[in-house]
């Protein structure tokens, strides 16, 4: 059996919706803390390139002062013990304290954020401003890290993704009208991938923009992340259209979320979903999809790994009747 996306997990906990919303669309905090959280605590906020690198003293050249001041060279310390990404020649963003060098990292350094490109790094430069200007203002910090999601630098929507969905920074739920706007960038095949899948989950919060996600059901090649969180957002709120919307999502290319979908639909007992679930359970393309979705509808799985048995004959008898109905 192939590995599973990443996709099944997060729906089917979605089963379990007792829990509060940011903790269902997000889980527990991990990793570094939200961007603007860690600059708030910088005194000095530079762009810089390591020079050299020694026993306990990082020297940086060519700095670009973004709050503070400093010279355009000076010296970070660091453990000498410490694996951390510093190597001559690399650009990074550095937060850090204190009022003179040698400075501090506020983070542990192997949090640091490197910089790889030479256009990354101007587009880190034009962007942090807006960040920094924000504040503790969530409509502003908002504000500048949707900027950054929708913009062209992939690291900085990278980190505006994480910054927004991460519940530290208690920029969700968004606005309703807000939620809704972010639904249509979701579900707009020109945007990046990792913007359309962050925006899904900015909608799915709310129950507007649960509602504007739903045409993520409708289309069966849609990105298979965003068809997750419209299912995760329509059962929670019961958004109306959300059981025509869950029905079409057994159809789904991915086959997780056709999984999640029959999960959800089980439950439903309706004589069209347990029409369409008996369909998936006879003649789904994936074994593995066939014989869960029996397990949901209890009945006995007779189907051995090569599909050769007596269900082959029931997927070939769905299919023509699933044809002729469509005629």
């Amino acid at each position: 059996m192939r590995a599973r996306s990443l996709v099944l997990a997060p729906l089917l906990a979605a089963l379990s919706l007792a829990a509060g919303a940011a903790r269902a669309q997000h889980g527990m905090p991990v990793g570094p803390r939200p961007l603007h959280l860690r600059l708030a605590q910088a005194d000095v906020v530079a762009i810089a390139t390591v020079a050299e690198v020694g026993e306990g003293r990082v020297k940086m050249r060519s700095a670009t002062i973004l709050r503070g001041e400093a010279p355009a060279s000076f010296e970070v310390k660091r453990a000498p013990s410490q694996s951390v990404p510093y190597a001559v020649g690399i650009t990074m963003l550095l937060p850090l304290r204190g009022a003179r060098p040698p400075y501090v990292l506020v983070d542990d350094a192997k949090e640091a954020m490197v910089l790889r490109t030479e256009a990354a790094a101007r587009a880190w430069i034009a962007a942090l401003p807006a960040l920094l200007d924000a504040g503790d203002d969530p409509d502003a910090l908002r504000a500048a890290y949707l900027g950054w999601l929708d913009g062209a630098e992939p690291s900085l929507r990278e980190v505006a993704a994480a910054s927004l969905l991460d519940p530290r920074s208690e920029l969700v739920p968004v606005p309703p009208a807000l939620a809704v706007a972010r639904a249509l960038v979701a579900l707009d095949p020109g945007a990046p991938t990792e913007t359309r899948r962050a925006s899904a989950i900015l909608a799915g919060g709310r129950p507007e923009g649960a509602r504007a996600l739903l045409p993520a059901l409708r289309d069966p090649h849609s990105d298979p992340q965003v068809a997750a969180t419209a299912l995760r957002g329509g059962a929670q709120f019961r958004v109306d259209g959300f059981d025509e919307g869950l029905l079409a999502a057994l159809g789904h290319d991915d086959r997780d979320v056709r999984l999640a979908a029959a999960h959800l639909a089980v439950e439903q007992g309706s004589p069209a979903v347990r029409a369409r679930l008996a369909q998936l359970a006879a003649s789904d393309p994936d074994l593995d999809v066939r014989k869960q979705v029996r397990e949901l509808l209890g009945e006995a799985d007779d189907e051995d790994e090569d599909g050769a048995s007596a269900g082959a004959a029931a997927r070939e008898t769905a299919a023509e009747e699933t044809s002729a109905a469509g005629q």
